[in-house]
């Protein structure tokens, strides 16, 4: 009975000595440092290279837009000249008498397509630096494609309607005041 008794306070000493090294083993401190655990180092690492990552994502936006709009403005331009291009010559077709009011009409609506396309690359510049300091960047993302959108629909009307015009004009040739085509119309003679 004796050995019986030891036992039972050999097993009622080993179920303590489990019980109180629990909480213990449940913590796991394994420190490595003054006052610093594995987990805390690398939760700090993981905050530190999600802040560098976020820093990288705005240059990356940034960049991209920045080309993007930087196109968008090109494209502008060279309309630009284009519409400037045909004006001379609506002028010149204008000091012979000839009647260009169609061709000027689709000049006026390609200036109004322009300017607006011009003003869009305008604010979505200022979009891009509101979208790259945002809280909630997917709504102002939102906007910024409708706005970039909106940009292209007007290159493309502007462009459309200076084909309208070239087309009007195509036919009225500097110095041909009958407003033909420009071919000469000469008669076949034979010779014997």
């Amino acid at each position: 009975m004796r050995t019986c008794t030891i036992r039972l306070a050999g097993l009622g000493a080993t179920a303590l000595l489990l019980a109180s090294a629990l909480p213990v083993l449940a913590q796991t401190p394994t420190t490595t440092g003054p006052g610093g655990t594995r987990r805390e180092e690398r939760q700090e690492r993981r905050e530190e290279v999600r802040a560098k990552l976020a820093v990288v994502r705005q240059q990356n936006v940034r960049r991209h837009f920045n080309r993007m709009t930087e196109r968008l403005q090109n494209r502008v331009e060279r309309l630009k000249t284009l519409t400037d291009r045909i004006e001379a010559r609506i002028r010149a077709l204008d000091q012979q008498g000839t009647d260009t009011t169609e061709a000027k009409a689709y000049v006026a609506k390609a200036k109004t397509a322009w300017q607006e396309a011009k003003d869009g690359v305008a604010q979505a510049k200022t979009k891009l630096e509101k979208l790259v300091g945002s809280e909630t960047p997917r709504t102002v993302f939102e906007e910024l494609k409708t706005i970039i959108r909106g940009i292209v629909t007007d290159l493309k009307d502007a462009h459309a309607n200076l084909v309208k015009a070239i087309t009007q004009i195509r036919g009225l040739r500097v110095g041909n005041p009958s407003g033909g085509n420009g071919a000469s119309t000469s008669t076949a003679t034979t010779t014997p």
